[in-house]
């Protein structure tokens, strides 16, 4: 079982560096996504993204916080490229079910919601 500072290469080529607890990422770490490029920097709590982090996606990235996998909260999106930045927070929504789907006792499915305030340039 993986305990203390590592590195990771999952089957589908996704790599993690940072603190294992019991065989699961805790504590502050990287997650780079083979397919896409992007990287997730920041800290992991019992396997999922929780707390302050960023989301490096190719010509932008999200810095902000994330809860139980999610981005949650304020934070902002950078754009290195244009020299500005998007400041604003998400949201929690409940995800609209389709109308032939079957209505069950589950709780609803929560998606995050970004919600945009000001573009500023960045300094």
């Amino acid at each position: 079982m993986r305990n203390g500072p590592g590195t990771y290469t999952y089957t589908n080529g996704d790599t993690y560096e940072g603190e294992w607890v019991d065989g699961m990422r805790h504590g502050q770490g990287s997650y780079t996504f083979k397919e896409t490029g992007a990287k997730y920097s920041g800290t992991w709590v019992n396997g999922r993204k929780e707390g302050g982090g960023e989301l490096f996606l190719g010509n932008y990235t999200y810095q902000g916080s994330f809860t139980a996998d999610q981005p949650s909260g304020p934070g902002r999106y950078v754009f290195g490229h244009l020299d500005c930045q998007h400041n604003g927070d998400y949201v929690l929504e409940e995800k609209k079910r389709e109308e032939d789907e079957p209505q069950d006792d589950e709780e609803p499915v929560m998606i995050p919601r970004w919600r945009g305030g000001a573009i500023s340039v960045n300094t």
